[in-house]
């Protein structure tokens, strides 16, 4: 689903993190979770909720013997740790130093969604709405915990939460209220609810028609990589659909959304720079072409 800034951040961090490991005995991080576990395994309370803290963020620990950060978790979450009960039910849920097990991924996720984390409450939501490892699909339950979750503040709750209203699935379609959703996750930078927010203000659906409206959020989505609110975003400057009417700018975003790789969206988008191309000079393409480099340089791809 969604990933805001703070959480692309971190997975571009992680991915770093990955690629300069190339022993790691000699890395840094290493000994820093080396000293963590050991300072964890007796009793330091101060080392462990770090340890914690840090498997909740990145979703890795960089140790050779992850079985020993297993284990630890394993004895905080029996004895009530929130953070460890929803870490324990994440290394089940993804099969991280332990095999894949939803089910025991539920129970553990369940405990600390009971006690409040709105991040384990997301992951039950979608358990039961995806029905993984033997779990029976339950729309019903999904719908209660993705609330609790998205009144939390959890953004991926709240574009999840939309989404159900906006298609109806397991409650009754609500416009209304998928837009209130969406809005929320799409402030806090969910390019997907941004997209939603998009299709919705330029459909009129819950709201009032408005293209300009639209174009503003198919353009904050557009910024984050969305390949289909690009698309948009080089349609409407080729329209003047919300916006001025732009050939040099809709040859950019097209181009820009031509380089995701997806052939339904390429398709669609040569087929409008087929009917935009003629108009302009030369020395215009080259502008364009230009200015899709300048704004992949600006957002390069992460491998």
């Amino acid at each position: 689903m969604n990933l805001p800034k703070k959480i692309l951040f971190y997975f571009i961090l992680l991915a770093t993190l990955l690629f300069t490991i190339s022993n790691l005995e000699a890395n840094p991080m290493n000994e820093y979770f080396k000293e963590k576990i050991y300072k964890a395994e007796r009793g330091d309370q101060v080392a462990f909720k770090k340890l914690c803290s840090y498997y909740r963020t990145i979703g890795v620990i960089l140790f050779e013997d992850k079985s020993r950060v297993f284990r630890l978790f394993k004895k905080a979450a029996q004895e009530g740790d929130i953070c460890s009960q929803y870490s324990l039910g994440n290394m089940y849920n993804y099969g991280y130093s332990t095999p894949v097990n939803h089910k025991k991924a539920l129970m553990w996720l369940e405990k600390a969604a009971f006690q409040g984390d709105a991040s384990a409450q997301f992951e039950v939501g979608l358990l039961y709405q995806l029905g993984k490892g033997g779990i029976p699909v339950n729309n019903s339950k999904a719908f209660k915990w993705y609330k609790k979750a998205a009144s939390e503040g959890n953004l991926p709750a709240q574009t999840t939460l939309g989404d159900m209203y906006y298609h109806g699935q397991g409650i009754p379609k609500n416009y209304k209220l998928a837009l209130n959703w969406h809005t929320k996750a799409a402030n806090g930078d969910n390019y997907f609810s941004q997209f939603r927010l998009g299709d919705m203000y330029f459909k009129g659906e819950g709201i009032p028609v408005d293209k300009a409206e639209a174009f503003k959020w198919f353009k904050k989505a557009a910024e984050q990589k969305h390949i289909h609110s690009q698309l948009w975003v080089g349609f409407m400057y080729a329209s003047g659909d919300g916006v001025r009417q732009s050939n040099i700018d809709a040859y950019k975003w097209l181009s820009i959304a031509i380089a995701g790789n997806d052939e339904k969206i390429s398709d669609v988008a040569n087929k409008i720079l087929d009917t935009i191309t003629p108009n302009l000079t030369p020395a215009e393409i080259i502008s364009s072409q230009a200015k899709a480099a300048e704004w992949w340089k600006k957002n390069p791809t992460l491998f």
